[in-house]
């Protein structure tokens, strides 16, 4: 297949594949509204830097709300971004990224050349590290150079892409983030860990007690949450139309102590935050990687690492699991308008 090589016959295949009934078209929103809740219990035995070794017990009562809004425009694509095949998801991706790199020339104006040879893109990697550079700690800044080069190289590496779709293939609908995007979250937890420990300050084993507890609404993360999720729309079928690419919330802040049965008895506070379990938050993914835009699920899952969030150095784990509901849904924000 003839590869294009200027911004020009690039921005006449995009303007081809445009459909005419999408210009003006309001966009679609949907809401994704979340609820994850759970009850855990962990027995593990380990060493840490700060503790040593240590034989600990673990409870813990977690939920987890988000509530968050995203937005496709009318036209359907022919493919699925969130493909369950790997190697179909990353083509897709590719030939997506490369699209929006040439919508974006197109609403600049002027003549763009896409790098086709080595040198050409060599220039762009460099030229993408010095944009970053100059964000500094800015990672919403170098998050946006990050993706806006990354859909220049996916137009170098795709630019026969704009040709390959044909009329009436359309069947998914792009769900992504918007500037202002609404995002509302609330974490709370209790966990309560017992056991003992050989501590370097006494040289003996010591019982200890250490509880941590949260309630944390719309926390902060570096880049606003809401701009982390993507979905898509099967409009063909009707029983399992929706892929969502992972389920994000940020970390509860709250307050840890920790005492310890030595002589005399030793209590540490502190405010900070407080662990996300991996294997939860991995398990709730999956239920939303593809299904019904509403529903409902259950399960008691194992766990293999610890509650409290402490990264093992040696030691193993006896026991653990948590018993996982949650709730789900991803639906027009107001059927009749849309």
């Amino acid at each position: 297949m003839r590869h294009l090589t200027t911004g020009k016959t690039l921005l006449l295949g995009l303007a081809l594949l445009l459909p005419a009934a999408a210009i003006g078209a309001e966009p679609i929103e949907r809401e994704l509204h979340v609820i994850v809740e759970f009850d855990a219990e962990q027995t593990w035995v380990s060493k840490t830097e700060e503790y040593g070794h240590q034989h600990s017990e673990a409870t813990t009562h977690q939920r987890y709300e988000l509530r968050t809004r995203l937005r496709a425009e009318p036209e359907l694509h022919s493919r699925n971004i969130l493909d369950l095949d790997k190697e179909t998801r990353l083509k897709a991706k590719t030939i997506w990224l490369a699209r929006q790199a040439i919508e974006e020339m197109k609403a600049s104006g002027g003549e763009v050349v896409i790098p086709t040879t080595p040198e050409q893109k060599q220039a762009m990697s460099r030229k993408m590290q010095e944009q970053q550079v100059e964000c500094g700690g800015d990672m919403a800044c170098r998050q946006a150079v990050q993706m806006r080069f990354a859909k220049l190289f996916a137009a170098a590496e795709y630019p026969e892409a704009l040709e390959e779709d044909e009329p009436g293939t359309g069947r998914y609908r792009y769900f992504e983030p918007y500037e202002g995007c609404p995002v509302e979250t609330r974490v709370t937890m209790e966990m309560t860990t017992e056991g003992v420990h050989y501590s370097e300050r006494t040289q003996e084993l010591v019982p200890f007690k250490e509880t941590r507890s949260a309630d944390t609404v719309n926390g902060e993360t570096e880049v606003p949450l809401c701009e982390r999720y993507l979905a898509v729309i099967d409009a063909k079928d009707d029983r399992d139309p929706m892929y969502i690419e992972n389920f994000y919330l940020p970390s509860a802040v709250g307050e840890t102590v920790r005492t310890e049965q030595s002589d005399p008895v030793w209590t540490e506070r502190k405010t900070e935050s407080q662990p996300q379990n991996a294997f939860v938050l991995g398990w709730v993914t999956q239920q939303l990687r593809h299904g019904p835009t509403s529903g409902s699920a259950e399960e008691t899952i194992s766990l293999h690492g610890p509650l409290n969030g402490i990264s093992r150095q040696s030691g193993n784990y006896t026991h653990g699991e948590a018993h996982v509901k949650m709730t789900w849904r991803f639906e027009k924000v107001d059927e009749d308008a849309q």
